[in-house]
C-alpha cells in the first residue's frame, strides 16, 4: 500500500502484483489472517484506483466474515471497507 501511495503509476501496478502474490501464498498456506490482510490491502488499493467491483471481489473471496477472530483489527477494517464498497 505504501509503495502505491508514495509513487503512483507504475508503483501502484507493482504493489497490486505484490499483493496478489501475497494473497495467493497466504491461500496456499491456509493462513486466514494473512489472507485477510493481503485482501484488505489489495481492496484498498483497487478502490483508490476506482476499481470498486474488483475491490469488493477481493474482500468477498477471502471469506473475511467467516474468520473466527472477529475482533482482529484487520477483520473490522475489511468489514468497514466492504460496507463502503456496497
Amino acid at each position: 500500500e505504501l509503495t502505491a501511495r508514495e509513487r503512483p503509476g507504475d508503483a501502484a501496478e507493482e504493489a497490486e502484483r505484490s499483493l496478489q502474490t501475497a494473497l495467493r501464498i497466504a491461500r496456499g498456506q491456509e493462513a486466514t489472517l494473512l489472507q485477510s490482510r493481503a485482501a484488505l490491502s489489495l481492496a484498498r488499493l483497487l478502490a483508490e484506483r476506482g476499481r470498486r467491483e474488483e475491490a469488493r471481489h477481493a474482500l468477498a473471496e477471502t471469506g473475511v466474515a467467516s474468520l473466527a477472530d472477529r475482533e482482529a483489527p484487520e477483520i473490522a477494517a475489511a468489514e468497514e471497507l466492504g460496507a463502503e464498497l456496497g
